[in-house]
């Protein structure tokens, strides 16, 4: 019986001391990111991203009896994904797509 505690702790502290892989907060400031060209959006010169980030939304609309919708209201996550572009740029190029 105490042969199993001390392994069971000793597991545990060895688990706990492992150093864990970071899931945020990567450095991306050197990513040259493929964005659509847009006149309405444009990015200034010598401006560095500080994160990437993924969206996942609803955007909600109701309808009336005459047939016409209208928007009512939208929720959405942001997540930082920049770690995965950090890992690995080149798998990270199918994420934009």
């Amino acid at each position: 019986m105490f042969l199993s505690v001390l392994t069971t702790a000793a597991l545990a502290e060895l688990t706990l001391a492992a150093p864990a892989q970071q899931t945020y907060g990567c450095d991306v400031s050197n990513a040259r990111l493929a964005l659509p060209s847009s006149p309405e959006i444009s990015i200034p010169s010598g401006v560095k991203p500080k994160y990437i980030t993924l969206g996942v939304g609803t955007q909600n609309y109701t309808c009336s009896s005459a047939g016409t919708y209208a928007s009512a209201g939208a929720v959405a996550t942001l997540v930082d994904i920049s770690c995965a572009y950090a890992s690995d740029p080149y798998l990270f190029g199918d994420v934009q797509t």
